[in-house]
């Protein structure tokens, strides 16, 4: 019999949890240093739609595709993850780099998949690139596939022999955890494919574990989730992004 509890089956909360627990799925994850309502303030009129607490609703997919934007209690990153529209489309129209600059702070694209066996992330505070990592497991002949620079410290890619255990680091170092949360977990889908212009419940149900005594359902304590439709993208020149830093 299943038993839900807020805490991880390791004993840890997940108030507590830093890092990531999974590297086992495919996902791309945007972290900022912000409260939710600084995000909304920032972009609320760059998107066609946002809904907030939608936790427990039903509501409209977008047509150019959206994005969930939720935060841990315990937290002091807000998250984001994205739906997987066709072209893929940033989460934002106006670029991770410049959303740190127009909030001012702290902002982590972190991409993960476990089908290809990629990880890397990009670091920027106040619109400023301070740490880039771009790794494939065993290496890669294509040189943006396995790359690292930063201002931060002196290390190059060479010096890099785990990429999994040297990223999850880096999420602990800036006090950020990858709960394992793709687009379609608020949908209550292990797939991505759901048709726009349809209502969907957005739920939060947990993740299930096999443990000595029987499957465990751990649910992560979600303190709010927010919808936004994205709207259609524009020109660089007009959403801010410059391909400078």
């Amino acid at each position: 019999m299943m038993n839900e509890q807020s805490a991880t089956p390791w004993g840890t909360p997940w108030e507590s949890m830093r890092g990531s627990w999974t590297t086992d799925y495919n996902n791309s994850l945007t972290l900022i240093r912000a409260p939710i309502d600084h995000v909304i303030d920032a972009l609320a009129n760059r998107t066609e739609r946002w809904e907030t607490d939608v936790l427990g609703r039903d509501i409209v997919l977008g047509e150019q595709g959206g994005a969930f934007v939720f935060r841990l209690h315990g937290h002091g990153w807000t998250e984001a993850v994205l739906e997987r529209p066709k072209p893929l489309k940033p989460i934002w129209s106006i670029g991770e780099q410049a959303l740190s600059r127009l909030l001012k702070t702290r902002v982590i694209l972190y991409s993960v998949s476990d089908t290809s066996g990629y990880i890397g992330y990009s670091l920027y505070e106040n619109g400023e690139l301070l740490e880039k990592l771009s790794a494939l497991e065993g290496g890669s002949e294509v040189p943006e596939a396995n790359t690292f620079s930063s201002s931060l410290r002196d290390l190059k890619r060479d010096d890099i022999s785990n990429i999994w255990a040297f990223t999850r680091q880096f999420l602990v170092d800036e006090d950020a955890f990858d709960p394992g949360i793709d687009f379609a977990y608020f949908l209550g889908r292990w797939r991505g494919d759901v048709p726009a212009g349809d209502r969907h419940r957005i739920v939060n149900p947990g993740f299930t574990f096999m443990m000595p005594d029987g499957p465990v359902v751990s649910v992560p304590p979600i303190e709010r989730i927010d919808y936004l439709a994205l709207a259609a993208l524009r020109s660089s020149r007009d959403d801010g992004r410059d391909g400078g830093e």
